[in-house]
């Protein structure tokens, strides 16, 4: 008898054809129904690999044994007179055509019903997600590549941005808003590193691989997911993933009534942190659960605040506030108004009779009498307490309690930063623009309060490189412009500084008025400086200005008399520009004129020297002690 004929005899080629037909009936299956249940990538894989390594003992079987109405026996054993081979040959012909017509069955619903809905929610997700460029996606890879830190911390996380599978663009910003709680709570876990919005959010609509991702932010892990929103329900599904390896230590979905997104977001964040093997502040387990029309307004106003413009902000400053009528017991909407309030005067020229500091600092208040630990009512009452009240002390206790709230908050860093460089203490204020950094490399401002805090150094050349990043992520607008144009006035590049006044005043006419003036006195150009400074003095007239900017210009020319008039104004209009100004930090960085320098005995102003020198000169003695 030939190989082939013993073969069919003992039905091997009838158990190879009925294993092929069931392995892929298991596999049909296993793809069609592991997804439903959130089950991690490997699974799948896993189900053919060991199929495949079956294969080949189950042909050995089927040569070795037979079936008998005693049993299996070995074929050896049986006698070619009393074997049922022919009869187990017919019951598996029948068993094949059986699986072949169920596996048909499942690849036809898989192929023409479940496929086409995967593929329409995820065409879905691309549109969505198709705003950021390639192009953009390179630069800040190089940029964030640079910027991370050698080391990754094993208890690091960041939060993709999750995707938007509601079927309605307009949902955008719901599922932005819902990472970004997702990481403001991990933020208040402790022990774990948390990079910031901005950084993880470049990479939205971007097919990266997880591996580099997490090399570019500096993270061991990446929590990714999706939401979908129908109604009044939600429906969240959310994975942690070691971006290392791809593997999945946790997922979940979650599907809630709308009102319940919140204990949504406090699961995922007790998940993390038991999978990180960290610390949630038990402290924040009683916060309020916000209204839901509320929290849709201060999701809104999340993503306008997180754009960065004058319009934007502007515009999140009426949907925090309308966030806060909606829940009057939502201390977020008062707390995010406070930060949007706090940031107005960055973003655009504050006029006088500007009263957002006063409305920064009572909605700060409210946010903290509701909850007496909420980090971004602290930061911004103390930014705002410092570079537009002047309440000097009082903003140094708040910013230092914000950042024992919340350490791992970049945005409480950036203001820490900010802080500490205008009160003087320049070592403070680099330990915390290099933390924001680390937190949020790829967010622009960072740079921005880096490129300030080197003028501030009198590094001029050293503040250049921070700036040029600015302008690799974002080209297009004014951000980066105006410190990069004051870095080249003090190198005396005036070509350079001629190029980039002009670009910024092109991308925001508003934005450093003083520019060209400044330009026109440190070229030499007496008679432009002068009609420059006219043309200031007129807006300052017209209440479209405030003082400071024009003191120093009038300073700079010997014009004493009109910048000793227009300084004091500013002290009486407590103009931020005064606190923030990089290079005129004590009153020896004025001319020397005795009015001018009389200006700073004033009480408002004395204490803030007296901080300035005190801190310069801890620092001087720091470094004098340094072997």
């Amino acid at each position: 008898m030939t190989l082939f004929a013993e073969l069919q005899r003992r039905n091997v080629i009838r158990m190879a054809g009925l294993y092929l037909v069931g392995a892929w009936l298991v596999t049909q299956v296993a793809g069609t129904v592991l997804p439903m249940f959130d089950a991690p990538a490997w699974l799948p894989r896993s189900v053919v690999i060991l199929l495949a390594i079956g294969f080949i003992p189950a042909l050995i079987f089927s040569w070795v044994f037979e079936l008998t109405p005693d049993g299996l026996k070995r074929d050896a054993e049986v006698d070619p007179a009393q074997s049922i081979a022919p009869l187990t040959a017919r019951r598996m012909d029948r068993m094949i055509i059986a699986v072949l017509l169920a596996a048909l069955t499942c690849f036809g619903f898989d192929r023409f019903v479940l496929s086409p809905r995967r593929e329409a929610a995820a065409a879905e997700a691309a549109v969505q997600q198709a705003g950021a460029t390639s192009k953009q996606a390179d630069a800040a890879s190089k940029l964030a590549a640079a910027a991370a830190t050698p080391a990754v911390d094993v208890k690091s996380v960041a939060v993709l941005p999750f995707v938007n599978m509601s079927g309605d663009p307009a949902q955008e910003y719901f599922s932005d808003g819902i990472s970004e709680e997702i990481l403001n709570a991990l933020t208040q876990v402790q022990g774990l590193k948390v990079v910031g919005r901005t950084s993880s959010f470049k990479f939205k609509g971007h097919n990266e691989d997880l591996r580099r991702i997490g090399e570019q932010l500096g993270v061991a892990h990446l929590l990714e997911g999706s939401v979908r929103r129908q109604d009044d329900s939600v429906r969240v599904t959310a994975q942690l993933i070691k971006a290392q390896d791809g593997f999945h230590l946790w997922s979940k979905t979650f599907e809630r009534k709308l009102t319940d997104v919140f204990a949504i977001q406090d699961e995922i964040s007790a998940a993390i942190a038991d999978a990180l093997s960290v610390r949630i502040l038990s402290e924040n387990a009683d916060k309020h659960d916000a209204d839901p029309a509320a929290y849709d307004l201060y999701l809104r106003a999340r993503q306008l605040l997180a754009m960065r413009t004058g319009e934007s902000v502007a515009q999140s400053v009426v949907l925090f506030e309308a966030a806060s009528i909606v829940d009057a017991k939502f201390d977020a909407a008062y707390s995010g108004l406070a930060r949007a309030l706090s940031l107005v005067w960055s973003y655009s020229v504050v006029r006088a009779g500007w009263d957002g500091s006063e409305r920064a600092v009572h909605a700060a208040k409210q946010a903290l009498a509701l909850n007496p630990r909420n980090a971004e009512a602290v930061s911004a009452l103390g930014l705002v307490q410092v570079t537009q009240l002047w309440e000097w002390d009082e903003g140094m206790r708040n910013t230092r309690r914000a950042i024992e709230l919340a350490p791992n908050d970049a945005e409480v860093a950036n203001f820490a930063g900010d802080v500490f460089r205008a009160t003087g203490d320049l070592v403070q204020a680099e330990h915390w623009e290099q933390r924001a950094v680390a937190l949020d490399p790829l967010l622009p401002v960072n740079f921005v309060d880096m490129g300030f805090l080197r003028l501030s150094e009198r590094r001029c050349h050293d503040a250049i490189e921070p700036l040029m990043r600015t302008r690799a992520m974002v080209p297009e607008g004014w951000l980066g412009l105006d410190p990069l144009a004051r870095a080249y006035l003090c190198l005396g590049d005036f070509d350079a500084a001629a190029r980039t006044i002009e670009q910024s005043l092109a991308a925001a006419p508003s934005m450093g008025p003083d520019l060209r003036a400044r330009l026109a006195i440190q070229s030499g150009d007496r008679d432009e400086a002068r009609r420059q400074i006219e043309l200031l003095q007129a807006r300052v007239q017209s209440g479209e200005l405030l003082n400071y900017m024009v003191a120093q210009l009038c300073a700079m020319v010997g014009d004493y008399s009109a910048a000793v008039k227009h300084l004091l104004l500013a002290i009486e209009q407590r103009d931020p520009v005064l606190v923030a100004d990089e290079l005129y930090m004590l009153p020896e960085d004025w001319p020397d004129d005795a009015r001018l320098r009389a200006v700073f005995d004033h009480p408002s102003v004395k204490t803030l020297i007296t901080m300035r020198r005190n801190s310069i000169q801890s620092q001087k003695v720091r470094i004098e002690a340094t072997p």
